[in-house]
Order: C-alpha cells, then sequence, then structure tokens
C-alpha cells in the first residue's frame, strides 16, 4: 500500500507566510531600535534633576547655602549619569556596526566621526569617547554652569533694586520672596536661548575639537 503525504502547499500561501514573518521580524527589530533609541536622561522625572542648581539658585538667599551647594551636586550628577549613558550607548551601538561592511574613510579633514555603519572603524571605536566628551561639555554649560549663573546675576540685580527702589514699601522678607519668584519663573525662559547659543558654541569650537583630539589619539 502506497503511503498518502500531504500536497505541498500552494505558492501564494508560502509567500504568504514569508511575508508575515518578514514583518513580525521587522516590527520586533523596530521596537527593540525605539528602546535602544529612547534617552530617560530626558524624560521627567529625571530632566528635572538638571535644574536642581538653577532652583537652588533661585533660594540662594531664603535657605542655607549648603542646599545650594546639594543642588550642584545633584545637577552634576545628573550631567555625569547622562553623558555614561550616552557613552555606554554609542559603545553598543558600535559593537553592533562592527561587523558592517564600511567604506573608506571620508576625506574631508575634521569629518564628525559618527555611529553610522558605514563610518571607517577607526571613527567607531573612538564614538563611545566622543559621545561622553560631548554629552559631558554640552550638559555642563547649558545644565550646570550658564544657567546657574545667569539665575543667580538675575537673582542679585532683582534683590538689589528691590532693595533700593521697595525697600519703604516691602518688608525684608516680602523682598526676599520676591527674588525667589524672579528666579523661579525667569528658568522657562533662559533654558531655550541657552540651549541654541551653546549648540551654536559647540558646533563651531568645542565638537570640532573634540574630534580632532579624539580621533588623533
Amino acid at each position: 500500500e502506497l503511503r498518502r503525504f500531504p500536497a505541498a502547499p500552494p505558492p501564494i500561501m508560502e509567500i504568504q507566510a514569508s511575508l508575515t514573518k518578514t514583518a513580525k521580524r521587522k516590527d520586533k527589530e523596530r521596537l527593540e531600535r525605539k528602546e535602544e533609541e529612547r534617552d530617560v536622561f530626558r524624560e521627567i522625572p529625571l530632566r528635572y534633576l538638571g535644574y536642581a542648581n538653577e532652583v537652588g539658585e533661585a533660594f540662594r538667599h531664603t535657605v542655607p547655602v549648603r542646599v545650594v551647594h546639594l543642588s550642584y551636586v545633584l545637577a552634576s550628577s545628573y550631567v555625569v549619569a547622562h553623558a555614561a549613558s550616552q557613552g555606554s550607548r554609542a559603545s553598543r551601538r558600535a559593537k553592533d556596526n562592527s561587523s558592517t561592511v564600511l567604506r573608506p574613510p571620508d576625506p574631508t579633514p575634521h569629518h564628525a566621526p559618527s555611529l553610522d555603519p558605514v563610518r571607517p572603524q577607526t571613527e567607531l571605536t573612538t564614538a563611545p569617547s566622543l559621545a561622553v566628551a560631548d554629552t559631558l561639555v554640552w550638559q555642563g554649560l547649558a545644565s550646570v554652569a550658564i544657567p546657574g549663573l545667569t539665575i543667580n546675576r538675575l537673582c542679585a540685580v532683582s534683590r538689589f533694586l528691590l532693595s533700593r527702589h521697595a525697600g519703604h514699601l516691602l518688608p525684608q522678607q516680602a523682598r526676599k520672596w520676591a527674588v525667589v519668584a524672579v528666579g523661579l519663573g525667569s528658568i522657562p525662559f533662559i533654558i531655550h536661548p541657552i540651549d541654541w547659543s551653546v549648540d551654536r558654541f559647540m558646533d563651531h569650537l568645542i565638537r570640532p575639537w573634540l574630534r580632532k583630539l579624539i580621533t588623533d589619539t
């Protein structure tokens, strides 16, 4: 007696199964890539730690000075943690791309090191260092140094003007809290101009120097 085997599926069914499998694989890769690109340090509540020193400066004349110093410790810790996170992500991407076929180096002298898989292997190996240095400098300027100095000076000027022109109208405690209000109220208005200015400064001066320094070592 001859054994009967199941008939082979029609070609259309094979094509549909293949397309479904490919679509599921791409969806999985897309989700993994989206999760990899997610930066928790730019999300609430962690992002608020970057503003800690600005809040501390606003309260400088109403709290002990060690509280202001603590706010700088928190903001600086946020900067260091964010830089470490960026370096770790860049390192993982460099490892993932290390087996990719690479094209020759760009002839431009100061071409930016990139995590793009078609970049030369030497650039891929330096990308984590560049990511850490870039994040440290950018965040140090845009999140700690410049905003802290700006709020400090705004509060100092406000305190001086209130003491000189409203000293006979407002008691000292009211003037202190008015200065706090000026400092806190200024934070939303200084963030974007400072970020934009630091971006331009980094693009035209710091980043080219960092790229040259790291790629030459």
